[in-house]
């Protein structure tokens, strides 16, 4: 429901017809689209507030949480859009059982990027990744960011691969030391704890790694075997230090492929970072 200025009585009949806001509806019975939502803050930093909206089981056998992406008309939100990255992005759960999304918020820019992001509950989940009926619960932050691209995934507690589709995507591999793949379009990626392995191929893109580690929390590993360097300090020469007062880190791979590496200094960079 749009705000406005008057206090004239809304009919939810209205919004449904567009009248006055928008509707986002589930299509599978016992879904429960809407058991959570919440406002999110502006996820994709195009000026318009945006919403997080939890639900239960979407048929794919896990709880589903979808981001809607704020909009100034009124037409209806299909569910079969934002699954397909269109006026938002989904977020799968990391465990079959573990009630993700059950409660959900916006959070925030957390990670001071200049995009706000998000929190999600699943209470039933098991940090541990060994055993669903621990139920001592995990709660994911999910980074927004300047993206437009299919499902959202996120790992569990344990070592995941995680595999993006050929589209532009954010992958959040959460606890345990997992192996993240973008495959195509530019892809924000994140490891999470752990020791985490990022995975680069000939995609012509510009993929954004968003929490690169390599300190006694975690040893991350950038895997760029498929472009064929020599050594790991030739991949190492061609990053150059960019952003505000050179906060980030650009590896211009090729003329097509880059990695952003966000919030990292430069001169922690070294060759033993790079898999080749």
């Amino acid at each position: 429901m749009f705000g406005k200025a008057d206090g004239a009585a809304v009919e939810l009949s209205d919004i449904v017809t567009g009248n006055g806001g928008f509707a986002f509806e589930g299509t599978i019975a016992r879904e429960q689209l809407g058991r959570s939502v919440s406002g999110a803050g502006d996820v994709n930093g195009d000026g318009f507030a945006d919403l997080i909206v939890g639900s239960g089981d979407t048929g794919l056998g896990i709880n589903t949480t979808f981001v809607v992406f704020g909009k100034a008309d009124g037409a209806a939100v299909r569910q079969a859009d934002i699954e397909a990255g269109i006026g938002g992005f989904v977020i799968t759960a990391a465990q079959s059982a573990d009630n993700a999304g059950v409660s959900v918020s916006g959070a925030g820019d957390v990670n001071g990027d200049g995009f706000d992001d998000l929190i999600i509950g699943a209470p039933e989940g098991d940090p541990d990744g060994d055993d669903i009926f621990d139920q001592s619960g995990t709660s994911f932050v999910v980074f927004g960011g300047d993206f437009t691209g299919a499902a959202t995934q996120i790992g569990s507690a344990g070592g995941d691969i995680i595999v993006g589709q050929d589209t532009a995507e954010a992958l959040f591999g959460a606890a345990g030391d997992d192996t993240i793949i973008g495959n195509g379009g530019g892809d924000r990626l994140s490891g999470g704890a752990g020791d985490d392995t990022f995975v680069f191929s000939d995609t012509g893109s510009v993929d954004t790694i968003v929490d690169f580690e390599d300190s006694l929390a975690g040893q991350d590993l950038i895997d760029v075997s498929a472009f064929g360097f020599a050594t790991e300090a030739d991949v190492l020469a061609l990053a150059q230090a960019r952003g505000p007062g050179g906060r980030d880190v650009l590896i211009q791979l090729d003329t097509d492929n880059a990695i952003l590496i966000e919030r990292f200094d430069l001169a922690l960079l070294d060759a033993s970072d790079f898999l080749i």
